[in-house]
């Protein structure tokens, strides 16, 4: 799940710098027409909104092809200028490793906040689609026939309507177009000025707009978060409005006829937007917007695309999309292959490398450097920045520069200070020589020093290594665990935090954590993850009184149904019947009647033959909205009845609120069955 958001995020801020590049692009071609330019709009959004999978799929590649290769020997031998994937713990390896990339996730309030807004807007996208869609049925449904012929040039059965609804002439689809006029327009304008208007919105319906039209509108409720999906629609539409007025001109003796039409439409007035799923002449600024164009004698008027600019657009933007959107790459502004960046507001450290490299045994300094390779540390703070480089010198060893507030400086006592400062973070943060990295904290700071260590690191996969780590070569104080676990409470993976948890359960199950681990639990965002933890504290076989009230609360948090009924069933004979208020209040939160069916059956299979329970079970039973559910239960429970009254009453009153009179009288007569044997 990580991988994929931050696919996403990089996905977003590289979009948006691949849109801008395309319209800096375009602006200066002046000599490519808008038919042209609307396709290569399309092919750019395409690509935008396929680079989260490219890169995603980039990052699973790298995992599966490049991480394998870690464990061979020989690297520094090879020379390779290429920069490695982190290794496994445990290997011997010293080479530098591949960075993560630009936005990575560690911390998952702020994409809390990010998904929340996005889904708030892909919801308002969707409910103006709908709407759209129903506005475009209900007009073209209450519109006027007219006896206005449509133009020849349109191959599809057209009609043309009148209507008060509209303030604009427009086309709609889509197996039934039509040309919408406002009633009163056909009698404002000449037979050849109407026919120019005609010509305008059949070019829309020949050109298949009204089809692309409800693609666009679906990909921007779908992709509703990326800003640059919005941009390239708006250039989409305007470029789509030029190209049918080129394939108007294609049929006209010259531009001013139209022109004069044009003129006359935005005399008469446009009113309104134009509907989302709609194309239309706009509003009368856009109309004068379009004149200006029009009137463009230097303009390439061709309606048609032109075959060698679309090829051109194709072979840069699907290269810059199966690069990665690597921008910095693709326009030659640097040559690392990696490059991390990481601020909290004041201080800020970037680290760029590429090539192969071999640590001192200290990490802090270059020993050896593949040819051709380089890395470079800045940071910088609100007095300076500094940065240090490596590079392989001429004659071997390693070449190394400092600079300070912008200029080169010599490679002094304070270069070499910032050099053994700065290098442990780096080789620390790409999860290097793990174990004895743990080992030497550990015998330098202890535990604590080791936690805070970890604490620092900004990789949250990273963490989880060093943690894992830490538990295999310290036995951790109560209060230590408690600081581990806030530290896993970064991770950005729910499956790194449920293997953690389980880390910790397998080594301290009794370390009276039970406050701390049900907090790390419901912090956890994917029911199946919880569901797993919870039933990792249920099979340690010692979840106190105190942990089994606490797990019903973090079971009715969840959201999904199955999860809870699961944790529920299995945790059935553990609760004491001092806890099965809870238990039950958990179970009720279950809306899918079949989930809590299943788990009132296990009940009552389970713990049927112990006082209460029955009585607890047809009251959880009594507020489900299945009939036949209901029914089941009941019969179910006539082989534990215990015959007091509290048990009775309960029946009684789940049996008054079945409805179904065939699933009543099933109830009733294994009842009965069961008080006569």
């Amino acid at each position: 799940m990580n991988t994929l958001i931050e696919a996403v995020l990089n996905g977003w801020w590289q979009g948006l710098a691949l849109t801008l590049m395309e319209w800096l692009v375009l602006r200066e071609m002046t000599r490519v027409n808008a038919a042209t330019k609307v396709a290569i709009w399309q092919i750019t959004l395409a690509v935008v909104i396929l680079l989260p999978a490219a890169l995603w799929t980039a990052g699973h590649w790298r995992q599966a092809y490049q991480e394998p290769a870690q464990t061979q020997t020989g690297r520094m031998a090879r020379r390779t200028a290429t920069v490695r994937s982190p290794a496994p713990t445990g290997a011997a390896t010293k080479s530098l490793q591949v960075q993560p990339p630009l936005v990575e996730v560690s911390d998952r309030h702020p994409l809390e906040m990010f998904v929340a807004i996005s889904l708030c807007v892909a919801l308002f996208q969707w409910a103006r689609l709908l709407i759209g869609y129903l506005w475009m049925v209900r007009v073209k449904r209450t519109a006027k026939p007219s006896f206005i012929e449509t133009p020849n040039v349109v191959p599809r059965n057209v009609r043309v309507l009148l209507s008060d609804e509209v303030g604009m002439p427009m086309a709609v689809g889509y197996l039934r177009p039509a040309i919408l006029l406002p009633s009163a327009l056909p009698a404002k304008l000449t037979a050849e000025q109407l026919n120019f208007v005609l010509l305008h919105e059949a070019a829309h319906l020949r050109r298949g707009d009204d089809w692309t039209t409800l693609a666009e509108g679906i990909i921007r409720a779908l992709f509703s978060y990326q800003p640059a999906v919005y941009w390239i629609l708006t250039q989409v539409r305007r470029e789509r409005e030029i190209a049918c007025d080129d394939s108007v001109l294609a049929q006209a003796d010259s531009a001013r006829p139209y022109a004069s039409a044009l003129a006359r439409l935005a005399e008469i007035g446009s009113r309104g937007r134009v509907p989302i799923l709609a194309t239309g002449a706009g509003r009368t600024k856009q109309i004068f917007d379009r004149l200006e164009i029009l009137l463009d004698s230097g303009r390439n008027r061709l309606p048609t695309i032109s075959g060698t600019g679309l090829l051109v657009a194709v072979v840069l933007l699907m290269g810059a999309m199966f690069q990665g959107a690597q921008l910095n790459r693709l326009v030659g502004l640097s040559d690392f292959s990696s490059r991390s960046v990481t601020s909290d507001g004041v201080n800020r450290r970037e680290v760029k490398m590429r090539g192969e490299f071999e640590f001192s045994s200290d990490d802090k300094d270059v020993a050896e450097m593949s040819p051709g390779a380089m890395l470079v540390v800045e940071k910088s703070d609100a007095w300076n920045t500094r940065r240090i480089e490596f590079e392989p010198g001429e004659a071997g060893g390693v070449q190394r520069r400092y600079f300070s507030h912008g200029s080169l400086r010599q490679f002094d006592a304070e270069a070499r200070q910032f050099t053994a400062a700065m290098l442990p973070e780096v080789a620390r943060d790409q999860g290097r020589d793990i174990p004895l990295r743990v080992s030497r904290l550990m015998r330098e700071h202890g535990a604590d020093g080791a936690l805070n260590e970890i604490r620092s690191i900004g990789s949250a996969g990273v963490k989880r290594l060093y943690l894992e780590e830490l538990f295999r070569q310290a036995e951790l104080k109560p209060e230590q665990l408690r600081h581990a676990l806030k530290i896993a409470g970064q991770f950005g993976s729910d499956d790194d935090q449920r293997q953690f948890f389980e880390t910790v359960q397998a080594k301290y199950p009794a370390a009276g954590l039970e406050a701390e681990a049900f907090e790390f639990i419901d912090h956890v965002h994917s029911d199946e993850a919880r569901r797993e933890m919870l039933t990792r504290v249920l099979e340690s076989g010692n979840a106190s009184e105190a942990s089994l009230a606490r797990m019903s609360r973090s079971v009715a948090r969840m959201n999904a149904d199955d999860m809870k009924a699961d944790v529920l069933a299995r945790a059935a004979q553990a609760f004491p019947h001092s806890l099965f208020q809870g238990f039950f209040e958990a179970a009720a939160t279950i809306h899918s009647d079949g989930e809590r069916e299943r788990l009132l059956l296990t009940v009552l299979k389970e713990r049927g033959q112990e006082p209460n329970t029955v009585a607890q079970v047809l009251q959880n039973a009594k507020d489900m909205s299945s009939d036949q559910a209901k029914a089941n239960i009941l019969v179910a429970s006539a082989t534990y009845f215990h015959g007091d009254a509290e048990t009775l009453r309960s029946a009684e009153a789940v049996l008054s609120s079945i409805h179904s009179d065939s699933d009543r009288r099933r109830a009733m007569e294994r009842l009965i069955q069961a008080d006569e044997s």
